[in-house]
């Protein structure tokens, strides 16, 4: 992956160069010049910016030149955070190692569950619930829990 970086020369003016990075090293891909003012930056960014896109052939996430790619933080909704992803990985690895077999659905939520966020049978319960959009009744994990109180 290409980045531009721009660092101040002994004459005073900025460099632009093209460069990537490998086992932590930076690698300068390619000078494009230098600039003693900020027209002449603008330009040799945007000069960067277009040998990237070709070379890479991949489309830029900002797409539009006139859109800053900064948004303001007082122009965002936090709308909340899922789990979705991580509860979706972890339930293919239940299904890879065959836990899908015992037929137990609430006792694999609550593994993934407590696997996400360590807590009480219950509080996992509320978990599943509220971030993830699984619903279990607590009738039906103390139907599930052994009654056997000798032991």
């Amino acid at each position: 992956m290409f980045h531009i970086r721009t660092t101040k020369t002994a004459s005073g003016g900025t460099a632009v160069q093209i460069v990537r990075y490998q086992n932590r090293k930076l690698i300068i891909i390619k000078h494009l010049g230098s600039a003693h003012d900020d027209e002449a930056l603008k330009t040799l960014k945007e000069t960067a910016t277009t040998w990237i896109d070709k070379a890479t052939k991949q489309q830029s996430l900002f797409s539009n030149k006139s859109v800053s790619p900064t948004i303001q933080l007082k122009q965002c909704q936090y709308v909340g955070f899922r789990y979705a992803l991580i509860y979706e990985s972890l339930y293919q690895l239940c299904k890879l190692f065959k836990f899908h077999r015992l037929r137990n659905k609430l006792l694999i939520d609550l593994v993934i569950a407590r696997i996400i966020e360590p807590g009480s049978k219950l509080q996992s319960i509320e978990f599943l619930k509220e971030f993830i959009g699984i619903e279990h009744k607590r009738q039906e994990l103390y139907r599930q829990l052994s009654c056997d109180r000798n032991t």
